[in-house]
């Protein structure tokens, strides 16, 4: 039998080779960390503003120590923050200094299945002490780190 001039067989291995094609794709995109992670940088570095990002978290880190947490909720973060991963918005930590770290708020983003990633954001003087992450600076006091699986 053919369809348009090819045999069914040939047909249905091109559709099959599609299929395969498409699903490696996906499964690229969803479970590759590297690929999610990278994909997330960009989109940060796009629609975030490290300056605005950097103004809310000491704004954050100078309040009241018993109203940051409730300042550093997802609904409260500065804009830019919360589209640049489809699987949700990043959380946010406040860290205190201590011998090895300054004050700092700790945005993360990711899974367990993945690993994480996010932004370590303080101080111009901010010594980001994140162990075992890749570091990149974004500005002075604002770090991009990777913990991939």
């Amino acid at each position: 039998m053919k369809v348009f001039g090819f045999p069914l067989w040939a047909i249905l291995v091109g559709l099959a080779a599609a299929c395969a094609a498409l699903f490696a794709l996906h499964v690229r995109q969803t479970l590759d960390s590297g690929f999610v992670a990278e994909r997330w940088e960009r989109r940060l570095l796009k629609t975030g503003d490290p300056n605005i990002i950097q103004s809310w978290s000491l704004a954050v880190l100078s309040a009241e120590p018993g109203k940051q947490a409730g300042l550093a909720s997802p609904n409260n973060f500065p804009s830019g923050l919360a589209s640049t991963w489809d699987e949700g918005r990043p959380h946010a930590l406040v860290r205190f200094s201590n011998r090895t770290e300054d004050d700092h708020i700790l945005f993360i983003w990711g899974s367990g299945v993945l690993g994480h990633w996010g932004l370590a954001v303080g101080h111009t003087n901010l010594n980001p002490v994140v162990p075992g992450q890749v570091t990149k600076k974004w500005i002075e006091g604002v770090y991009i780190w990777k913990d991939l699986h």
